[in-house]
């Protein structure tokens, strides 16, 4: 009776050890079932090759939405596409307003761009602007009273154009700079005008168009306290290769006397044939357009 429970004992243990080394197939996590390739969780699951999600081409590219367009062989919405993109190099700016470059810019190939823009060199700006300086213009001095003291004082002045363009006369003014010792009334005169070449040629009277009046200085120095301030009405334009030259003289009628010495715009030695600078030519708004200013 002992020998056969043995017998029986011992299948019932295989058949446990059996059960336990081959479990049903719902049970087993490893191949073949959902986790096989192809599974939710083994080598192959979602992520394997054929999946859903993007692999090699992906969605976007190293350039943007540029050529490829349809979907690879690996799977990806797009390929590997090509170089460039919406943008580009250069922008709005540029030199000026406008500018080289413009909006564009030159983006790589298959991008959405392209070289240039919208831009263009140049600009608003430039050079130039309200400089005071007017080209060609310059002023010429000769002393016709050369006595130092005296009840008189006067002179040649000249006003030459050697630029290019035409200039009113009527927006020009000259200024003579002295001290001024004399405190009665002047009689002031213009003794002659003429309009002419600078070269010489025929000559148009101006005596009428000029006429000059004492200014005293709100700031002055010691070789300038008042000047002489000469002004062209109806005198008419100073072409190109012309001038207007005239003689001027100042008196008065008491025993007071100007002392030309030291008078910032007298020069003794000063002759007709060489510009001065210590004669200044403005524009009627106050613009210095020649000399220096004491």
């Amino acid at each position: 009776m002992r020998s056969l429970r043995l017998p029986a004992l011992l299948l019932l243990i295989v058949a446990a050890c059996a059960k336990q080394n081959n479990p049903r197939p719902e049970e087993d996590p490893g191949a073949g079932g959902e986790g096989d390739s192809g599974g939710k969780a083994s080598t192959g699951g979602k992520a394997s090759t054929g999946g859903s999600t993007t692999t090699t081409g992906g969605k976007t590219t190293s350039g943007g939405t540029a050529a490829g367009g349809a979907p690879d062989e690996n799977g990806g919405t797009l390929s590997t596409a090509g170089t460039g993109g919406k943008g580009g190099s250069a922008g709005k700016g540029g030199s000026g307003t406008s500018g080289s470059g413009g909006k564009g810019g030159s983006a790589g190939s298959g991008g959405k761009g392209g070289s240039g823009g919208s831009g263009g060199g140049g600009g608003k700006g430039g050079s130039g602007g309200s400089s005071g300086t007017i080209s060609g213009i310059s002023a010429r001095y000769q002393s016709e009273i050369n006595g130092t003291t005296g009840s008189g004082i006067g002179s040649k002045l000249i006003i030459a154009n050697t630029g290019q363009s035409t200039i009113d006369l009527g927006s020009l003014k000259l200024r003579y700079y002295l001290t001024n010792e004399v405190q009665a009334a002047l009689s002031t005169n213009v003794n002659w005008a003429y309009y002419t070449p600078v070269l010489g040629g025929s000559q148009v009277d101006k005596k009428a168009n000029v006429a000059f009046t004492l200014v005293t200085m709100s700031c002055t120095s010691a070789s300038a306290n008042a000047y002489f301030e000469f002004t062209f009405v109806g005198a008419g334009n100073l072409e190109p290769d012309h001038r207007i030259y005239f003689s001027w003289t100042a008196n008065n009628g008491a025993s007071q006397n100007f002392m030309q010495s030291n008078d910032y715009s007298f020069d003794a030695a000063a002759t007709e044939a060489n510009d001065d600078m210590k004669i200044t030519v403005l524009k009627t708004d106050g613009t210095l357009v020649w000399g220096t200013e004491p």
